[in-house]
């Protein structure tokens, strides 16, 4: 994969509670991307995501998995996180490395602990949020209802930008809210489509409602909203993208991973109105000193993973810099220098390597001798330490002993390994 800068790079978390499809949705992503050539599945152990042997055999995600494509010259660096709260340090880690978290609710009309876990850790993070809501081919599924439930627990900030054409099995297409136009899909290819005349009166209410939401995010948007009774696409775009930043515009797409429906126009969503890392804050020491891209190298390590081929495997997001292979970096929270051998790109369980990771961009390094998820990474002469990961303390304790004596010398770097990969576990 080729490098990019950092305007045309999006991070993006997908969070949420367990068996909403998370992982479906990355894996269609990677798909209509073309990033894989054929759709995995969960329940066979084939995803790209969740490559783990534990993760395979109870078929649920473990482990956050880094899985980045390319959609219109644009790196998505996707982190499919896991959704079941024992590992909620998976998640915690991840939101520091992206500026935007998609909660993928399924279209039951319930909204799950875990869906509100997520909405709790992107607010604390700071970060923009969307919803997805997937799972409309399913029996009992039902938009409108789901909507309601997302509006009624999250506030009247949540609104929907697509209304689902058909339902559970005859669900078959999307309408755009923003351009007014309908698509429909086959066979997981998008096409131009009529606009169901019976759903005229709903899209006319439901578009002009979203504007007058946008109209509110600017003085002189709300002022041409007043003069002339509505707002030209691009006018509805500004306001979204200011609503977006502040929070106060929640979008909510829907489709079917499952399906294909609704993939490519989540992407280009994405593309065009998620936050690049340029255009977000400059990242902010525990000092309050500030490094914008441009600045010395500073990254934060926000997950470690034994990998079992190349070992002790250090993902971390570059917030301004760039690292190289072959290169000298500094362990602000250590206080040691660490070699720098050959620095990654991921894609799920694999590595790409490349020359350098640089500003707004995940990477990984293998084998840091002293580094742990939470540290700072940064020049010797430009030291910096950024505000360290708040992971949650564990809520539960027990004693473990070896089974048999021959086991006991492993026992410790065994723990120690479970202790490095997940900051929630201490021995």
């Amino acid at each position: 994969m080729k490098t990019y800068p950092i305007n045309s790079i999006r991070n993006i978390a997908l969070v949420g509670h367990g068996s909403t499809g998370k992982s479906s949705l990355a894996e269609a992503m990677l798909y209509a991307s073309g990033g894989i050539s054929r759709m995995g599945r969960i329940d066979d152990g084939s995803s790209a995501s969740d490559f783990d042997q534990d993760e395979i055999s109870r078929k649920m995600s473990i482990n956050s998995a880094v899985l980045p494509c390319e959609w219109k010259d644009t790196k998505i660096n996707i982190v499919d996180t896991p959704g079941y709260p024992d590992f909620v340090g998976e998640v915690v880690g991840s939101l520091r490395a992206v500026e935007a978290a998609l909660l993928v609710v399924d279209g039951s009309g319930s909204i799950e602990v875990g869906t509100e876990t997520g909405w709790d850790l992107a607010e604390e993070a700071g970060i923009t949020k969307l919803f997805f809501v997937n799972k409309l081919e399913k029996e009992n599924s039902d938009f409108a209802r789901t909507l309601e439930a997302l509006r009624s627990k999250f506030g009247t900030s949540v609104a929907p930008l697509q209304l689902p054409i058909g339902s559970e099995d005859k669900f078959s297409g999307l309408v755009d809210l923003l351009t007014h136009k309908a698509y429909s899909w086959a066979n997981g290819k998008i096409s131009p489509a009529e606009i169901p005349a019976d759903m005229a009166d709903q899209i006319q209410t439901m578009r002009e409602s979203l504007i007058e939401s946008v109209a509110e995010m600017d003085d002189a948007l709300m002022e041409k909203y007043f003069d002339e009774g509505t707002l030209s696409d691009e006018d509805i775009a500004r306001g979204l993208e200011i609503g977006l930043k502040t929070g106060k515009v929640v979008p909510v797409l829907c489709g079917s991973a499952m399906k294909m429906v609704g993939v490519d126009t989540l992407m280009d969503f994405i593309v065009s109105s998620v936050p690049s890392p340029a255009a977000v804050p400059p990242v902010e020491s525990i000092d309050g000193e500030k490094r914008g891209p441009e600045d010395s190298f500073c990254a934060l390590v926000f997950k470690t993973m034994a990998d079992p081929y190349v070992g002790k495997l250090t993902y971390f997001r570059v917030f301004s810099g760039q690292v190289k292979s072959d290169s000298h970096i500094f362990n602000a929270n250590k206080e040691r220098e660490e070699r720098v051998g050959q620095v990654y790109f991921l894609q799920g369980k694999n590595q790409e390597a490349t020359a350098a990771v640089g500003a707004g961009d995940i990477g990984a390094v293998a084998k840091l001798q002293d580094t742990s998820t939470g540290d700072t990474l940064c020049e010797k002469a430009k030291q910096i330490k950024l505000k360290p990961i708040a992971f949650p303390d564990p809520v539960y304790s027990l004693a473990v002993k070896a089974k048999t004596k021959a086991d006991e010398d492993k026992l410790g770097p065994g723990l120690q390994t479970l202790a490095e990969e997940d900051p929630t576990f201490h021995t």
